[in-house]
């Protein structure tokens, strides 16, 4: 399992988070709802399959409005959090990479674990890929068989024939491309 530490995708953060409120607002009003600074640690010790993308705005106001809770939580869940962007632009700002950087550079977190994030965490998804690659396979071959296969009720969404070979397609070029 792998979520996203926010609620939605703010992509400039300091600017517009939610469109509504700055993110000093937004962070006063998790402190105001009791989003506190103890959800997320919950659920990952819960769920040792849990993982975290830090490349939100989001995961960077969570961490840097208690740096050294901030820096517990990453040392703590090292080998699962991930800097995980799909969308990057020359004028997004992405406050949290300087934020690491600070604070693998004053000592607040180690080397090892700036790396692990930076990184070698990300070295790991090989096999995931391989695996979803094996899963998308498996489904496509089914679904060849019989055509009603693919309808995932929960969420309402139907998974195509192309759509399996666009993930196989796609896993196909994260392992060729060394990931």
């Amino acid at each position: 399992m792998f979520i996203d530490i926010h609620a939605h995708a703010y992509r400039f953060p300091q600017k517009f988070v939610c469109g509504f409120c700055s993110a000093e607002q937004l962070v006063k009003r998790f402190d105001e709802l009791g989003i506190a600074k103890g959800v997320v640690p919950k659920l990952m010790r819960k769920y040792p399959n849990l993982y975290g993308d830090l490349s939100d705005g989001t995961p960077f106001l969570m961490l840097s409005r208690d740096p050294e809770y901030g820096a517990n939580f990453l040392t703590e869940f090292q080998d699962r959090l991930y800097f995980g962007s799909d969308i990057m632009a020359p004028i997004m700002e992405v406050p949290i990479i300087a934020m690491l950087n600070e604070w693998r550079d004053t000592g607040r977190i180690l080397q090892e674990v700036y790396d692990k994030i930076a990184y070698k965490n990300a070295e790991k998804m090989k096999e995931f890929v391989k695996a979803e690659k094996e899963l998308a396979l498996l489904a496509y071959e089914i679904m060849c068989r019989n055509s009603t296969v693919g309808y995932e009720a929960a969420n309402h969404y139907y998974v195509t024939r192309a759509s399996l070979m666009e993930k196989i397609v796609n896993c196909d070029y994260l392992l060729d491309a060394g990931l």
